[in-house]
């Protein structure tokens, strides 16, 4: 951070500090910004899904919606929104995913979280 030589002496910030408040404060934003590899080996992006761009963005801690398979919602609304909160301190101790069986956790864990780890260093 730079701060001016003026009488309110206001501080003035980088981009470089913007962005990175901005990915902090945005799940939305920081998974356009990071280059995220997903579990099919593409990046992410919101090109063919500019629809879950608000729901993406808001920090309500309930969410529901209607929706058909493929569609990035698994991703979106949860797996990302996760590990941003985890990575950025929004949860005080972590995630939960509650699964009717242990098959089904180490499936979904497996198929879903792994591959991002793997993926993405960062």
């Amino acid at each position: 951070m730079i701060y001016s030589n003026n009488m309110v002496d206001q501080p003035q910030f980088s981009k470089e500090d913007i962005v990175r408040a901005k990915m902090a404060a945005n799940t939305a934003i920081w998974a356009q910004l990071s280059n995220i590899k997903l579990a099919n080996g593409n990046t992410f992006s919101f090109d063919d899904r500019p629809y879950l761009i608000e729901p993406m963005s808001t920090d309500h801690p309930y969410k529901s919606a209607m929706k058909a398979t493929g569609g990035g919602f698994s991703e979106c609304l949860g797996i990302l929104p996760s590990i941003h909160a985890c990575i950025y301190n929004r949860v005080s101790q972590g995630v939960l995913y509650m699964f009717p069986t242990n098959d089904d956790v180490q499936d979904y864990s497996k198929s879903r979280f792994n591959p991002l780890f793997l993926h993405n260093p960062h």
